[in-house]
């Protein structure tokens, strides 16, 4: 569900609100903060929102923790159920 209590499915029209973003940021800075584990691959959806939350993550995580947007692979069947 959504800000407005509707649930986005798949459309690609919703993006983070800033509530979205800040627990984003806040993943990237936490998942990594006692660890020096490295994530080998991402996969994410095409959605907006979705690749959106990746960039947020990536700019929180310390350097090389995370491999960068160019290197996710962008699955097109991976969706929301």
């Amino acid at each position: 569900f959504n800000a407005s209590n509707k649930i986005q499915g798949s459309s690609d029209m919703s993006r983070l609100t800033d509530k979205g973003q800040h627990q984003a940021r806040a993943v990237g800075a936490m998942a990594f903060e006692t660890s020096t584990n490295v994530v080998d691959h991402v996969f994410c959806s095409p959605l907006t929102r979705a690749k959106s939350t990746l960039e947020l993550i990536q700019q929180e995580a310390p350097p090389g923790s995370l491999p960068s947007i160019s290197e996710t692979t962008i699955l097109e069947n991976l969706r929301e159920i």
